[in-house]
């Protein structure tokens, strides 16, 4: 009696700790964030270095699906965001929705956005802001359309 307990005991823990890697741990080595169907290639993959994500978050309210990427104590930070806009910007279509300069102390936040691939109805959004050392990443997957 007392071996069964200490077995379901045990699967109910290996049960719990992969839960909290899946939701906790898979998302900090991530290539690619997904947004129901649709997919925006990840600051790791677009730097090709290991980026460790601090803060991640998720959330879906009235069809707004988002999700939220905090990386902290990086080095070279205003480097990586040119390279990784730049990359969204000119590879995968992102439109610059509002005008940006990574030089400009007093304004950090980068707004891009571009048509869902998978819902003719919605679009994405990704909104960056970042300080001398942290870069924060909203991915937002809504209703809207852009005007052509």
């Amino acid at each position: 009696m007392k071996k069964t307990g200490v077995i379901v005991l045990t699967l109910v823990c290996l049960l719990c700790l992969g839960g909290f890697i899946y939701k906790y741990v898979a998302p900090t080595y991530t290539d690619t964030y997904s947004l129901k169907g649709d997919y925006v290639p990840s600051l790791k993959k677009v730097l090709k270095e290991t980026k460790w994500v601090s803060i991640y978050e998720k959330g879906s309210k009235n069809g707004i699906y988002s999700k939220k990427y905090v990386y902290k104590k990086q080095e070279n930070v205003i480097h990586s965001l040119t390279i990784y806009t730049n990359y969204l910007i000119q590879m995968e279509q992102f439109e610059v929705l509002q005008e940006y300069d990574l030089k400009d102390s007093q304004n950090t936040t980068i707004y891009l956005g571009k048509k869902s691939h998978v819902d003719s109805k919605k679009i994405i959004l990704v909104e960056i802001s970042y300080t001398t050392d942290t870069i924060t990443i909203i991915l937002t997957k809504k209703k809207g359309s852009f005007i052509e």
